[in-house]
């Protein structure tokens, strides 16, 4: 009879032995996959397009005045507001800044900058007698503007729409 025991304890442990470390496993795994999803946003991940579109912020002169700035990651969205609907917004970066210069010399200035950067020449036009310019870039969907935002100075803003198999809402 006791060789019958020896024979079935050492089975038993080998079996919750295998078992603990397929347990240990699964939660791991999981943990890990809970993380990538916490630290990569939908829409952007690793945060590449975010990190190539921050880029933009050079288009800024060092001599103006940083009012704010946004770096958006995407986020889901309704379209249009509908219920029941859901998309992503566009990767964003916002930059407002006071330019005391001219309009015309701001986007010269940004223009050299967003050109270095691989972006199109600039279409210029005007907004109630203010400059106002958009950048294209080779990436699909990737844009820059810049206008004059009235009396809080100017706004540069910067999209590109964001990676994946779910609804854009741009």
């Amino acid at each position: 009879m006791s060789n019958d025991d020896s024979t079935v304890a050492p089975s038993r442990t080998l079996i919750s032995t295998v078992l603990m470390i397929v347990s240990f496993a699964v939660v791991v795994v999981a943990s890990l996959a809970l993380v990538y999803q916490l630290h990569n946003p939908p829409g952007d991940p690793g945060g590449h397009i975010l990190a190539r579109l921050r880029l933009v912020s050079g288009a800024v002169p060092k001599t103006s005045a940083v009012l704010m700035a946004f770096y958006d990651e995407p986020k889901p969205d309704s379209l249009d507001g509908i219920a029941g609907t859901q998309c992503l917004d566009d990767v964003t970066v916002q930059i407002n800044f006071r330019w005391d210069r001219s309009g015309k010399g701001l986007i010269d200035y940004a223009s050299t900058q967003l050109t270095k950067l691989g972006w199109s020449a600039p279409s210029v036009s005007t907004s109630n007698g203010s400059p106002l310019a958009h950048w294209r870039s080779q990436r699909r969907g990737w844009s820059v503007s810049l206008e004059n935002d009235g009396p809080f100075g100017w706004e540069l803003v910067a999209q590109a729409p964001p990676l994946g198999g779910g609804s854009h809402c741009g």
